[in-house]
Order: structure tokens, then sequence, then C-alpha cells
């Protein structure tokens, strides 16, 4: 040990002695004579109290008294809470949007009822997509091919609005799916993976797919034709991509799996080392995610987010430029609980409870 260090250590020592010396000396000389003198005042008043002098058993009464009330009052202070202002929280972004009041229920289906609730438990989309959003939006509305296609989806706006109505999803949506996926909303347009019609349903599905859809549709499953009936093969997309959602309890995770498959979101998830219970957001999986001449599942969710913008500000008959930056509110159904155009009709038939397991 070096000399510096010793002399920090006796000076510790000195203070430490002149400290309990001090406490020693209030000990001794204050606290002990003090309460000895209180004691005798006790002792003496309460000798007088006994004894019968009428003006000292006031005098200690009202001391007494005003002892009790002090404590009472002091109690009450201590013991109750100051208000404090809620913390804040930090802003997770996956994380459900707050559900918004909506208004009057009366005259709404049950099954979209049922519907909202179990969407209003959904993770939304993060903000941090929207820049990789943006910058797709401003690509495909330079091109005359998207732009093109997006006029030509207006030819399925009946079936677009019926599905939309019949599932809780916003028309802009479900057609910006369809804009994607389909190139231009091109019924015969089919992909190497077997891929058909709109929402490029491809082969023979799980049977509860087709059993939903034929609800939400009011028809037996015998006459579903998901292949070839634009109806059929707009609403067994939607149903496909809305179990997808409740699967993950996420909507962007359902769509990416609506790309890739259930299988191959868990796969990438569990790649970059992280639980289904708390999933990254679709930019911090972006980098991990395959982006090769046909499979490019990197930027599929991106590209869907631009369609859905295309297709709002198609249907509202906005001009297709470019912008700066994509807003939340650019993308309806960008929140699961802010899918804005709740119906509160439905088509006749359409009682399948979707979102509801």
């Amino acid at each position: 040990m070096n000399e510096k260090m010793k002399g920090i250590l006796e000076g510790f020592v000195v203070v430490l002695s002149h400290l309990l010396a001090a406490i020693k000396w209030v000990v001794i000389e204050v606290i002990v004579p003090t309460t000895v003198w209180m004691s005798g005042l006790v002792m003496r008043s309460l000798r007088s109290l006994i004894s019968g002098d009428k003006s000292m058993r006031i005098a200690v009464a009202t001391v007494f008294g005003m002892v009790f009330v002090g404590m009472i009052v002091t109690t009450f202070f201590l013991s109750s809470e100051v208000p404090q202002k809620p913390k804040k929280k930090g802003g997770d972004v996956t994380t459900p949007a707050p559900t918004p009041k909506r208004g009057k229920t009366k005259g709404v289906p049950s099954h979209i009822l049922k519907i909202r609730k179990a969407r209003a438990k959904l993770h939304s989309f993060s903000p941090t997509i929207l820049p990789y959003a943006t910058k797709q939006y401003n690509k495909q509305v330079s091109a005359k091919k998207w732009r093109r296609g997006a006029k030509n989806c207006l030819k399925y706006t009946k079936p677009f609005k019926l599905i939309a109505k019949s599932t809780g999803y916003p028309i802009a949506y479900v057609a910006g799916i369809a804009l994607h996926e389909s190139d231009g909303c091109r019924p015969g347009a089919s992909d190497r993976a077997g891929g058909k019609s709109l929402m490029q349903i491809t082969g023979p599905k799980e049977r509860k797919y087709k059993v939903r859809t034929a609800a939400l549709l009011g028809i037996d499953v015998s006459k579903l034709d998901y292949i070839h009936n634009i109806v059929h093969n707009v609403a067994f997309g939607i149903v496909i991509h809305d179990d997808y959602e409740l699967q993950f309890g996420s909507r962007p995770h359902g769509l990416l799996a609506y790309n890739m498959g259930v299988g191959g979101v868990k796969k990438y998830v569990r790649r970059m080392g992280k639980s289904m219970k708390k999933l990254p957001t679709l930019a911090k999986m972006r980098p991990h995610l395959r982006y090769e001449r046909r499979i490019k599942p990197r930027v599929y969710a991106e590209k869907v987010l631009a369609s859905v913008a295309m297709m709002a500000k198609t249907f509202s008959g906005k001009p297709l430029v470019k912008v700066k930056s994509l807003r939340p509110s650019d993308v309806p159904g960008f929140y699961p609980g802010h899918d804005g155009t709740w119906p509160v009709t439905t088509t006749p038939g359409a009682k399948a409870e979707l979102a509801v397991k």
C-alpha cells in the first residue's frame, strides 16, 4: 500500500473517531438529561393529577389531548398518498395502437364486433418500416405499369368492397394486397409457385380455410372456386391473411407469412435468436430475409404497404405523385385497431366469425 493511500485511511479513522465522540457527547449531555427531566415532569404531573389538584388535572389533560390530536393529524397526513403524474411508457413500436372510440355499435353484426375485439389485440406495423415503404411507393407511382395496375383494380371495386365489408378490413388494404400479388389486379396472373388470380392462391389449402371462406360467402363448400371466381379468390386470400396475423398476434408478421408461410417467418425469427412471444419488427428482420431474383421476402411487406397507399389514393381520386414520406394515416390498415371504415352492414350470408379462432 502506498503512502498516499495510508494517509487517506488515517484521515478517515481520525474523522470517524471525532464523529463517534460527538455522538457520545450528544447522548450523555443532551438526550439523557432531557429524558430524565421529561420523566420527572410526567411523574409530577401524574401525582398532581391523582392528588386531586383541579387546575393541574386540566393542564395535564390539555397537554395529553393536544399530543393525541397531533399524533392523529400527523398520521393522517403521512399516510395520505400524494398524487403523481403517470410515467410515460417508452413507446414500444410493436405494441398495439390504442383503440379509438368507434361510436355506437347498434346495428353492427356480431361477427364484426368480434373481429374488432380480436384485431384490437394485434401488434401493428412499426413506423420504422415507413421509410422503406415510401421508397417503394415513389418507385411505383413513377412507373406506368403500377399506375395502370392501380387503375385496373378499380374494375374490381365491387368484389373488394364486398369482402372488405364482410371481414372488417379497409377496402384499400384488400385491394393493395391484390395489386401487388397479381402485378396490377390481373385475374390471369400466375407465378412459378402456382399462384392464381388476384390473391395468388396456390394449390389445395387446408380445409379450415375453405370452410371459413364458404361461410363468409354464404355458400356450400363444394361450390367454392377460389382459383377462377374472383370474389371467392379475394375472400379466400383475406381469410388466410386473417388467420396468419392471428397466429402471430401481429399484422406485419401475418402479412409476411402470406408471402413466405408461417414456418418461414418462424424460421427467421429463431435464426435471429428471438422469441415468438416478443417478435422483432420487420425493419429489424429485413437484413436477415432472403433477397434473390425471384424470391424477395425482404421487400414484400414494404411493397404491399406502398400498394395499399396507392389504392387509398386511387379510391379517393387523389393523384398518384411522389411524396416526401408516408404516414400511418396514408396506409389504411397500418394499425389493426384503426382500420377506419368499420362496416355497419354485411353481405347476405356473411356470418363467419373470421377473426375468432
